[in-house]
């Protein structure tokens, strides 16, 4: 076998590894490729992702800021969201804030626990717990989980 022939061989072996992390590069692949429910994140803003497999760094590009309500807290997720991905859990968090108890807070770290039965969010000094299937479908800015689709009448 030539040697560039041999080259595109392991490349192609290493894209197929199991251990391998996607290679679409989707916000919502990679979610779930680390153990996160797709709803994490908005559905329609995400414009890049970008990800250091080595590291689990990640930055997370939105075309504006989103804001919407999920299970009686006001989210916004900023233009960038930063933080480290990991198996189950991101650390410093950067771009997410939560509305609890009339003041914004900063969401600093997500993880998902009980034998993948819950999300856990922190914001530093707080969690709060919920569970995981609230978190299966994805919100949309403006409306998040409770989005309705306009009816349209028949003559």
């Amino acid at each position: 076998m030539p040697p560039a022939s041999f080259l595109v061989v392991i490349i192609l072996i290493l894209i197929a590894s199991p251990g391998a992390a996607p290679v679409s590069e989707t916000v919502y692949d990679i979610l779930r490729y680390y153990g996160f429910p797709p709803g994490l994140v908005p559905r329609g803003v995400a414009t890049r992702f970008r990800l250091n497999s080595d590291t689990g760094q990640f930055a997370l590009y939105l075309n504006k800021t989103c804001s919407f309500k999920a299970y009686g807290y006001d989210v916004r997720f900023q233009t960038q969201v930063r933080g480290v991905i990991r198996d189950e859990e991101i650390e410093g968090l950067r771009g997410v804030q939560v509305r609890m108890m009339n003041f914004w807070s900063n969401l600093v770290e997500v993880e998902v626990i009980e034998d993948g039965e819950e999300v856990e969010f922190s914001n530093g000094f707080a969690d709060v717990d919920m569970p995981v299937y609230n978190f299966f479908n994805i919100p949309m800015c403006g409306c998040g989980f409770d989005c309705r689709l306009p009816s349209f009448a028949t003559t």
